[in-house]
């Protein structure tokens, strides 16, 4: 280790990654940097994760801290247990099915280390694998991508095309940006998408067009639940949500992003039936009734959308069945809906 190298903190989290989890920590331990905390969280996995991570720290001999879960807390409770843990200066997170390159903190850090300190995030390119770590795409990005200046909009507007400009196995973080901006939202479940938001939206964020990180795709992967919609799309609108404070730019970037979420469920039939259609139709109208008196700023064409829902759901619920939409009530209740629900289907709940 140099004398000079800043601690890095990189908490793995596993759960039912045995198939995988040698790979990731392997990577891990031959990092070209040597200064790396290793926190590795098991989150009850009910494969055969435990013995094998156990197995790896004793014959690698790993100075490591390993938390075993003996119940299922979730991904962001895991994280934000990390985050306690963790001192380095720089914080990396890591899922026990992805894989670093063996440069990538070496690199990262040298970069860190030479921009100033508004600067709270690194990232970079990424190749893509399959379960059995055939490479299906040797870089996500192509050589032309320019990465943008306004980072928080570009996130929310499929920027050059990319569905994705900032992909969690490559970030680094300066840990003091949780001081900050706080930990991870236990409420959500696409938290990674919230806090690149959440830190690009007050910091600068910077991008190396270089492979530094293996990103497995699997059936699980959230990135395959673009082909389906349902919870997808309204655990988006869920973190999107979290941003109806903001102001000019960055509050029609936001409203734009919610109302292409709707635009997608509403016309090209993402959800596996009707009856999803209509509670997630009408849980996402709930989240966008804010903004109704915001759209001084806003192409007003696009509250179209928005006014129409109504009129949809009349006619989803004619075709469904009541007896679902009645039974439905108490959760509609729960979500603060149980008004709209009775304006739009007009009928007696008993």
């Amino acid at each position: 280790m140099k004398v000079d190298e800043p601690l890095v903190s990189i908490v793995a989290v596993c759960y039912n990654h045995e198939k995988y989890l040698k790979e990731t920590l392997d990577s891990i331990l031959h990092q070209t940097y040597s200064n790396i905390q290793l926190i590795i969280i098991d989150d009850c996995s009910q494969d055969n994760s435990v013995a094998k991570i156990e197995k790896w720290i004793q014959d690698n001999k790993v100075d490591c801290q390993f938390i075993s879960r003996p119940k299922n807390l979730g991904l962001c409770k895991n994280l934000n247990e990390g985050l306690v843990i963790s001192t380095g200066k720089y914080y990396q997170s890591i899922a026990c099915d992805d894989v670093m390159e063996p440069h990538k903190i070496e690199k990262q850090v040298t970069f860190f280390e030479q921009q100033k300190e508004d600067v709270m995030l690194i990232c970079s390119n990424f190749s893509t694998i399959d379960k059995n770590g055939t490479v299906v795409s040797e870089a996500y990005f192509n050589d032309n991508f320019i990465f943008p200046e306004e980072v928080f909009s570009a996130i929310l507007s499929k920027y050059m095309g990319y569905q994705i400009i900032i992909h969690s196995p490559t970030v680094l973080l300066r840990r003091k940006v949780f001081d900050v901006v706080g930990t991870y939202d236990e409420s959500l479940q696409q938290e990674d998408f919230y806090m690149c938001l959440l830190i690009s939206s007050r910091f600068s964020v910077k991008f190396m067009n270089e492979v530094l990180a293996k990103y497995r795709v699997l059936d699980t992967s959230l990135s395959k639940q673009f082909k389906f919609g349902g919870t997808f799309f309204y655990e988006r609108a869920k973190v999107i949500a979290k941003f109806y404070d903001r102001e000019g730019e960055q509050l029609d970037a936001v409203i734009k992003f919610q109302l292409k979420q709707v635009k997608r469920i509403l016309n090209e039939g993402l959800l596996s039936n009707e009856e999803n259609t209509i509670m997630n139709g009408l849980e996402i109208y709930t989240l966008m009734k804010p903004f109704y008196n915001k759209t001084n700023s806003i192409d007003k064409n696009l509250f179209k959308i928005y006014i129409s829902f109504p009129k949809v759901f009349k006619h989803w619920a004619r075709k469904t069945n009541f007896k679902f939409v009645k039974n439905k009530y108490q959760l509609f209740y729960k979500l603060g809906i149980a008004p709209i629900f009775k304006q739009l289907f007009n009928f007696k709940i008993t």
